[in-house]
């Protein structure tokens, strides 16, 4: 009788221990699934958060972009105005020429101005692009970007074109004017 209770001793511990190793094992798995859930779900959380930096910051851009066009358009008219309007103080001899810088920081406000119209395309692109596509959207914001740094280049040599004509319309006013 010793020998069958032995037996039957090792055949409950075995039984036991596979039980207790079976259980083991489904508790790792539905750890290890548990803790994939929560890894998948701040990948998740993380991706939107990046989909929503991009996406605020081209809005910023477009803002951005929509105030240097507003710019541009004013310094524009502001020169034609000002071409305009003082034909009765106009500066005679070689100086009459610094009227030439007009037309070419009108090219760079017009430059300017192209360059903000894409910046806007490119804000409405980001907006109706699917969120699943994060190169897309990389791409998108890095397009906005440059666009926009295009745009404020231009538009500063624009206003340095216009700075120019300004310095030398002031000192032949103040200086040379008869």
């Amino acid at each position: 009788m010793s020998i069958k209770k032995e037996i039957l001793s090792i055949a409950l511990t075995f039984l036991a221990y596979s039980a207790a190793e079976r259980m083991a094992k489904r508790i790792t798995k539905t750890a290890v699934q548990k803790r994939e859930k929560e890894i998948q779900k701040e990948k998740v959380e993380e991706l939107l958060s990046f989909i929503k930096k991009i996406h605020d910051a081209n809005k910023l851009i477009n803002e951005e972009s929509n105030r240097l066009i507003t710019w541009s358009l004013s310094i524009a008219g502001g020169s034609i105005l000002a071409m305009i309007s003082t034909s009765y103080v106009r500066p005679e001899g070689i100086y009459l020429y610094l009227y030439l810088l007009f037309p070419i920081g009108w090219i760079l406000l017009s430059v300017s101005l192209y360059f903000g119209e894409l910046a806007t395309r490119i804000y409405i692109a980001g907006a109706t692009v699917n969120n699943s596509s994060i190169e897309d959207i990389k791409q998108i914001g890095r397009e906005a970007d440059i666009k926009f740094a295009r745009q404020l280049t231009y538009l500063r040599w624009g206003v340095f074109v216009f700075f120019l004509w300004l310095v030398s319309y002031l000192t032949w006013f103040v200086f040379l004017k008869k």
